[in-house]
């Protein structure tokens, strides 16, 4: 297992109103604990461009809807 590879994903649909205080907040917090979550596990990644390029290729694969999206 030393040279594989793993994933964390958590997939979740939210919709957040970022002019109420409340939902802004949330917002902001679970974008900054995904980043920090994301820079952490960097720190350990080797060969980042292949193997973001690989992951980019297998997200692109599962047709996933985009983050934004205009009503």
């Amino acid at each position: 297992m030393a040279n594989a590879i793993l994933f964390k994903v958590e997939y979740v649909t939210e919709t957040f109103d970022l002019t109420k205080p409340r939902s802004a907040f949330e917002f902001i917090f679970q974008m900054y604990n995904y980043f920090s979550m994301a820079v952490n596990d960097n720190r350990h990644l080797r060969q980042p461009r292949r193997q973001l390029a690989r992951v980019k290729e297998m997200v692109n694969g599962r047709n996933y809807p985009t983050f934004t999206k205009t009503k």
